[in-house]
């Protein structure tokens, strides 16, 4: 629970995000059916003003390796990804700008490929937001 409201005192904080009209989507799990509703970063996004939960419409139909754990010549890319997730309201994303939540970003693949399938459906625009990054010497480690 400290974590929760730890990250959301963050949040607040980031330029333009929490303000009416935001719409965020948390990234769904690299499991099938694991999305709870009020676990994890959607009790995060519950604690912020004035934002627009829409993560129920980006689902994962099809589980995939998590690139943290996984060797490097094993690590999904951006296209499989892409193709183990869909959106199951296109009516809900028609148009919108959406902000895409992630935990932990290791390459960047889950989230390019959730951005083609958001953007495909219709949405405006989607910008990638993550609350931090693995370390790898291939990522530069950011001072903040």
């Amino acid at each position: 629970v400290a974590a929760v409201g730890y990250f959301a005192e963050k949040l607040q904080r980031v330029p333009g995000l929490p303000q009416a009209g935001t719409n965020i989507i948390v990234m769904p799990s690299h499991s099938v059916g694991c999305a709870g509703k009020f676990g994890g970063l959607r009790a995060v996004v519950a604690r912020l003003a004035g934002v627009t939960d829409l993560s129920e419409l980006l689902v994962r139909h099809t589980a995939v390796s998590k690139s943290s754990v996984a060797a490097p010549g094993e690590r999904p890319s951006a296209e499989e990804h892409r193709d183990s997730m869909k959106v199951i309201d296109v009516a809900g994303i028609q148009g919108k700008d959406l902000v895409l939540l992630d935990d932990v970003v290791t390459r960047g693949a889950s989230m390019c490929g959730a951005r083609h399938v958001l953007l495909a459906a219709g949405a405006r625009s989607v910008t990638c937001l993550a609350l931090t990054h693995t370390q790898s010497p291939k990522i530069p480690h950011l001072p903040f």
